[in-house]
């Protein structure tokens, strides 16, 4: 085999570097720095490209959440900034309200409920921003209606937030009957308050008043009228008894006058509320027309006219005499008695001095100053609660239990 010269690893034994070898690795060098400045460009691409999408989805997030509705509970409210009333103006206005009252429990305010006419009115006053609050908005009523009761022109006088100057606000029969002066134009206030209350409550007209008027004091009369079917009642006696007592349904508040009132009314508001009526007459019109042609119907079944159905002639039920006629029943509260009893024969309630009279007699209490108890004077006094109660054995002090309230028949 033939034989090779054999070289040492030693580095000491090696020859010196020639000229081309430092050149490659000069070369080599300069790749491997261009290889790091690529990779580092490299990972700063990355990064951009990670931080533009993480930035890209955020707004789509964004915008989904302004899109979509809020969910119930977690709706942010945002801050309002309180209202200034002593930056404006207050003026004494007087307004006049028509309402259907069968949905309420009456017009004043109550303790135990929200659901009055009233409750609503400054609901929508403070809405509005035209009063701070009750309590210093110089309110007064004409007067108050029980439940169910409606009205056609209630009035209330309030201070109200206006636009007008100083001498405008103060005396409201200064400048135009509209309310105006040069440069300067009064709130529409029935156009305000139709757009925040129910539709069952509606302001007619406003008036401007003195600063002491008031819709209480300052009314001259009130009119109230009763509507209801006539069918067989007698109403000239009914007219006769409505000037003395009242009932809540059908009565409405007709009318307040005043002395020396200008109402002022706004074209675009009696428009719409003429229009709502309109609509609300022709809505029930059709509901009562048809019931109308429904009870028409049930003229038309024959009817038995004896006791036995197979012996006796029928008779159509809108023949049959006398008719039947119970329109009224459903306004009369209450239970209806089998027999007729007139008012002033029903039994009453026993008085005060009744009452005091009879537990004197008992031996309960000592006879008032100047009460004559009457009766039989050897009558003794019957046996007390009290007394019984006090022999018996084991017994601290009785309990007396209160008098019950009985009525009785004083015929």
């Amino acid at each position: 085999m033939p034989q090779f010269p054999s070289f040492s690893a030693d580095p000491k034994e090696l020859p010196a570097t020639s000229e081309g070898s430092e050149t490659a690795a000069m070369a080599e060098e300069s790749a491997f720095t261009r290889q790091e400045q690529l990779l580092r460009r490299v990972q700063e691409l990355e990064e951009e490209v990670k931080r533009l999408q993480e930035k890209l989805r955020e707004d789509k997030e964004g915008a989904g959440r302004r899109g979509a509705p809020s969910a119930p509970g977690k709706v942010k409210k945002r801050q309002q900034r309180p209202f200034n009333f002593g930056a404006h103006g207050r003026r004494h206005v007087a307004l006049k309200i028509a309402y259907l009252g069968w949905g309420y429990q009456g017009f004043a305010s109550q303790e135990n409920t929200s659901n009055t006419i009233e409750e609503k009115l400054f609901e929508a006053l403070k809405k509005t921003r035209l009063v701070d609050d009750r309590q210093t908005s110089n309110y007064h009523r004409c007067g108050r209606t029980d439940k169910g009761v409606s009205a056609f022109g209630q009035v209330i006088s309030l201070d109200l937030r206006s636009n007008l100057s100083e001498g405008k606000k103060l005396n409201g029969h200064e400048g135009d009957s509209e309310g105006r002066s040069e440069g300067e134009e009064e709130l529409r206030y029935t156009h305000i308050l139709n757009r925040v209350l129910p539709p069952d409550i509606r302001v007619l007209a406003w008036a401007p008043v003195e600063p002491d008027f008031s819709a209480r004091f300052s009314c001259l009369k009130r009119t109230y009228r009763y509507f209801f079917p006539c069918a067989d009642l007698d109403v000239a006696l009914m007219h006769a008894a409505a000037q003395s007592m009242a009932i809540e349904f059908p009565l409405v508040l007709y009318d307040c006058e005043f002395e020396n009132l200008q109402w002022l009314y706004d074209r675009e508001v009696q428009e719409f509320n003429v229009t709502h009526l309109q609509q609300l007459w022709a809505n029930h019109a059709v509901k009562t027309q048809v019931l109308h042609n429904m009870l028409g119907g049930l003229d038309a079944a024959p009817m038995a006219t004896g006791k036995s159905p197979g012996n006796s002639t029928p008779i159509l039920w809108g023949d049959m005499k006398p008719p039947l006629r119970s329109q009224v029943s459903g306004f009369v509260e209450g239970v209806k008695a089998r027999t007729y009893k007139p008012l002033l024969a029903r039994p009453k309630c026993e008085g005060l001095e009744a009452r005091i009279r009879h537990f004197v007699r008992r031996g309960r209490i000592a006879t008032p100053w100047g009460l004559e108890v009457g009766g039989d004077g050897d009558e003794q006094p019957p046996e007390t609660k009290r007394s019984h109660c006090s022999d018996a054995p084991g017994s601290g002090h009785a309990t007396e239990q209160p008098p019950k309230r009985v009525c009785v028949d004083l015929e």
